[in-house]
Formats: structure tokens, sequence, C-alpha cells
């Protein structure tokens, strides 16, 4: 009668350090692919804050407080660190409901704000003297396509279009986020630093 062979403390050992060797290499490799995937997908779900924004708006969508919206707005807080963004319902000009709580851009931070594609106002990179303005805020008027984009440096400005660089907080990952408020449709390019065209 055979006896059954089992397995030596030496092999055991051995396949824990190869295993721990495996590991050890493979475990950096998944943490920057993780990084990577949560800084692209905060990046999505703020351009589909934007996008839910456009669609309440074209759809005549109540308020959550069952009030008559006007607009639909995503305020971008540019100056928190880390970059932080809400969706909005006003119900006139001044007064909205906070459709969702604070959502929170990880892994991520604003390069470069470029407002009418010609650095009028001059490049906003955060790091000279154009600093980056207090908000931003990316609006469609309820019932059309046209938007408003407007930002807040201590004084309300009104622009024509803007591009949004986004980067990885680590690494030189970017997408952008553009708006023209004309034509009311936002665009998203996952992969650098210039808008996407559609």
């Amino acid at each position: 009668m055979l006896k059954g062979r089992g397995f030596t403390i030496i092999e055991i050992l051995t396949t824990i350090t190869i295993l721990g060797i495996v590991a050890s290499i493979a475990a950096p490799e998944y943490w920057r692919l993780k990084e990577r995937d949560d800084y692209r997908n905060a990046g999505q779900a703020l351009f589909d804050t934007i996008l839910d924004a456009r669609n309440a708006a074209l759809t005549n969508k109540f308020c959550n407080d069952e009030s008559i919206s006007v607009r639909w707005a995503v305020s971008i807080d540019t100056n928190a660190d880390p970059v932080v963004y809400q969706l909005r319902c006003y119900s006139n000009d001044t007064d909205y409901t906070e459709e969702t709580p604070v959502v929170t851009l990880l892994n991520s931070e604003i390069e470069t704000i470029d407002f009418n594609e010609d650095n009028s106002p001059d490049l906003m990179d955060g790091s000279t003297g154009h600093l980056f303005p207090e908000s931003l805020m990316l609006s469609f008027f309820s019932g059309g396509v046209t938007g408003r984009l407007e930002y807040d440096d201590g004084s309300l400005h009104k622009e024509e279009s803007v591009t949004m660089v986004i980067g990885h907080d680590t690494t030189d990952y970017q997408h952008t986020i553009c708006f023209n408020r004309v034509s009311g449709f936002p665009t998203f390019n996952k992969t650098g630093d210039t808008c996407q065209d559609y």
C-alpha cells in the first residue's frame, strides 16, 4: 500500500518565499493602477455631473424641493484642496437647492484654466500671478441648451468658453473638460490637455 506524500518544510518555505517576491513586485503596480483608475473615475464623475445638469435643464426637471427650475449648475470650488464640486438647481437667479452633496475630486489637481481659448483673461495655472478663481460655475438654462459660464475672483465674470486641465496629483496623467456656453455641450478628453472634438 502506498503512503500519501506531503510537502516538506523546505518546499513550503520556498513556495511562500516565491509568492512573497511576486507580491512585492506586483503590489506597487497594482496600487499605481488603482490610483490612476480612481483619478479617471473622479474626472468622469465630474463630467457626468455636468451632463446631468444639462439633461435636467433640457427636460425642465423640477428641483428636489419641488420648485420650478430656471437653471441647473455645477459649482466648482477651484481653490479648495482637494477641489470639490456640487450640482445645484436654481429656482431664480440666486436661490438654489443642493441637488447632491459636495463631491471631492480624488487624486486630482487643476493645472490650468483657460477662458475663451485665447488667454483672455490670462491663462490661470495657480503658480503665476494669475491665480485660480475662487469658484467656477457651469450653468444650463431650463428648456434649452445654452448656458452660462462664470467665475468669481472677488468679482463676478462671465465668459464664453473654458478649458480646464485636471492633472493627477502624483503622475503626469491629465484629462480636460471643455465647455462653450453657446453650444451648451461640454466635452471630456480622458487622456490629454486639449479639448475633445465630436
